[in-house]
């Protein structure tokens, strides 16, 4: 008689192996689909956390600087109590360009760097004293200094400096300034004669661009995670501090601007090929975006471990499963093939074949009918 193809215990192992596979399979695409997400919102908010903290950073930054430079512009002020004049009869040529005379009782502020000088060296701010000329505010008095080291004198207040219009308004201004490719954390004070016209201004500022340029040196270096970054965009879309990674940061400003006005949400965008996750909250002393991001494949990449983990330790369970499965089916299964043998042999005439049997479930009890059918057979043929 022809052995049989396929062995009950063979097929039941299959069946269970596919069966565990399609089970384990769509668990396993469950379980990774909600780490994923789970791993994301918490990406999502560690880079908030780390924006918002530098956002914070550079307010106490920016305060601290804002509220010296408030308080000793209130000193420099001091020293002119005794009233400022302007004396458009009596010029004066301050480098080159002729000034309306500013004078300080009888004393002549044109030229004049005793106050600004003195100044500096109990502050360690700069300081400077316009007169108005036209719809020019002309630097008379300063210990700013240009690109080239020497005093700033003669020089206007650019009317695309954010005091100007201020300034024209009759109202003060304290804030960032960039002068002569510095920054400054300044004020800027009207000064009115007795007819309430503006005559000249006064000016206090704190050189703070090495500082700034130290700490932007350092976002630069800083990385959260293993490739993620703090960056900085100001208000004119030009990158302080670019995000580590980005080719194209021209094409990721308005995306970045998009985010700003959803602060601790993020989203996914491409650069060149690779994907970024990007949140992006206000600074808004800078005003400026402060962006933190990480690429999509460091994010990813937990996912994908704990992925390839589990489907390994899947597979090795299900491995395990069906082979102590099979084994225990073949142990339990093992006494039919002495049934089959002993069908055979009563088919074959020999009517003294016996079993020995010693389970009591239903192949022990199949095996008994077995025998004592053979043993009937055998009485009766005797």
């Amino acid at each position: 008689m022809s052995q049989p193809r396929a062995r009950i215990a063979s097929q039941l192992g299959l069946a269970l192996a596919v069966i565990l596979a399609i089970v384990i399979s769509g668990s396993t695409v469950f379980a990774l689909r909600s780490l994923d997400s789970a791993n994301l919102a918490t990406r999502e908010e560690h880079l908030a956390s780390e924006a918002r903290l530098l956002a914070d950073q550079l307010s106490t930054f920016h305060g601290t600087l804002r509220e010296s430079t408030l308080r000793l512009s209130g000193l420099f002020e001091k020293r002119f109590g005794s009233g400022l004049s302007v004396h458009p009869d009596q010029p004066v040529t301050v480098a080159g360009v002729q000034t309306p005379g500013l004078h300080l009782g009888n004393e002549v502020l044109n030229n004049n760097f005793k106050e600004v000088d003195e100044f500096k060296q109990m502050t360690a701010g700069v300081a400077t004293v316009f007169v108005r000329s036209g719809e020019d505010f002309i630097r008379v008095s300063t210990n700013v200094s240009k690109q080239d080291g020497t005093r700033a004198i003669g020089t206007v207040l650019d009317h695309a400096n954010p005091a100007y219009a201020k300034l024209m308004a009759g109202q003060s201004y304290v804030g960032r300034s960039l002068l002569f490719e510095r920054y400054y954390m300044s004020q800027y004070t009207p000064v009115r004669d007795a007819g309430g016209k503006i005559i000249a201004v006064l000016y206090v500022g704190f050189d703070y661009t090495d500082a700034q340029n130290a700490q932007f040196a350092n976002l630069k270096r800083f990385r959260i995670g293993k490739t993620g970054s703090l960056a900085l965009l100001d208000e004119q879309n030009k990158w302080l501090v670019p995000i580590a990674g980005v080719e194209n940061l021209d094409q990721a400003a308005p995306t970045i601007n998009n985010l700003v006005k959803t602060p601790g949400k993020g989203e996914f965008w491409s650069d060149k090929g690779e994907d970024f996750y990007s949140i992006a909250v206000p600074f808004e002393g800078g005003p400026w975006s402060v962006v933190a991001s990480m690429p999509k494949a460091e994010i990813r990449a937990v996912t994908w471990s704990v992925g390839t983990q589990l489907a390994i330790g899947s597979l090795l369970a299900m491995l395990l499963a069906v082979g102590s499965v099979v084994w225990l089916l073949r142990s339990k299964l093992a006494p039919l093939g002495d049934l089959v043998r002993q069908a055979e042999a009563l088919g074959a005439g020999d009517l003294s074949v016996r079993l020995n049997v010693s389970s009591h479930d239903e192949i022990g009890q199949l095996s008994r009918a077995f025998n004592q059918m053979s043993q009937a057979l055998s009485t009766m043929v005797e």
